[in-house]
């Protein structure tokens, strides 16, 4: 497969990509994902759980600037594969697109929602994220919260004071190409796995921590992820090797019995 095609055919499907984000309808699933995570998780919801070991501002500033490096993360594991001759190249490659199609588009605008960051100012009325949001701002007093200035910079452009760049929650992105990233990875060395890895789970934790998420998105996502990833498999896998045969004069059939001595 030829590198530049694939590269080209990649920018042109992330450019599309963000102009359907600018494009999505009214955030309608908002109320319906926060009931759907708070009776999931008997009763609370996920940042609650989380909030007594994760609420501790340099906790905070770590998730947030793994959350905030994820973009330079994830092309760089692209460009691994894009420009190489990897195991699983075609199946990554073909995963990776299918999920900003079929995740981001397809999926973002059937159940479009802004996220429990944005949930205040959707006029729902009980906010349940409203502790979330005051001590994320008391937090970055202490230390730089990225996601809140990236937050502000998205409401801005969403409320049209500012570049519209798109908001959308369900399903996430960033879960979904952090778990493929991981499923992808075995021909990497055991310690950018093992990095991988920690990305990964850092980025389900930042996500609802940050306010970024419910906790129904990433699942979503994971399933999706897992659904496209092996439904493929079989597809391009490499065909089974036939048995070498040595060219030359064929064996007999039989051997004569050697004389007993």
């Amino acid at each position: 497969m030829s590198y530049l095609p694939v590269a080209v055919a990649q920018v042109i499907l992330t450019s599309v990509f963000w102009q359907w984000k600018t494009r999505l309808p009214a955030f309608s699933w908002d109320q319906t994902l926060s009931d759907l995570d708070r009776t999931l998780h008997f009763g609370w919801h996920p940042w609650q759980w989380l909030q007594p070991i994760l609420g501790y501002w340099p906790v905070t500033f770590l998730l947030s600037l793994n959350y905030s490096i994820w973009f330079m993360v994830m092309w760089t594991f692209w460009m691994a594969f894009a420009f190489s001759e990897r195991p699983q190249r075609i199946q990554f490659l073909v995963t990776f697109s299918l999920l900003w199609i079929i995740l981001g588009s397809v999926l973002a605008t059937a159940f479009s929602s802004a996220g429990p960051c944005f949930f205040g100012n959707l006029g729902l009325g009980n906010n349940p994220y409203a502790d979330l949001m005051s001590y994320l701002k008391a937090a970055h007093q202490n230390a730089p919260i990225l996601a809140l200035n990236v937050q502000s910079l998205l409401w801005r452009g969403y409320a049209g004071s500012g570049a519209e760049i798109g908001i959308s929650a369900m399903p996430s992105l960033h879960n979904a190409t952090a778990l493929l990233m991981v499923l992808a990875s075995r021909s990497f060395h055991p310690a950018i796995r093992g990095v991988l890895k920690v990305h990964f789970v850092l980025i389900f934790l930042g996500s609802i921590h940050l306010g970024w998420h419910y906790a129904i998105d990433a699942y979503v996502s994971y399933a999706a992820t897992l659904m496209i990833w092996f439904g493929i498999a079989s597809r391009f896998r490499s065909p089974t090797p036939m048995p070498h045969v040595a060219l030359g004069a064929p064996e007999p059939l039989t051997r004569l019995a050697e004389p007993p001595h």
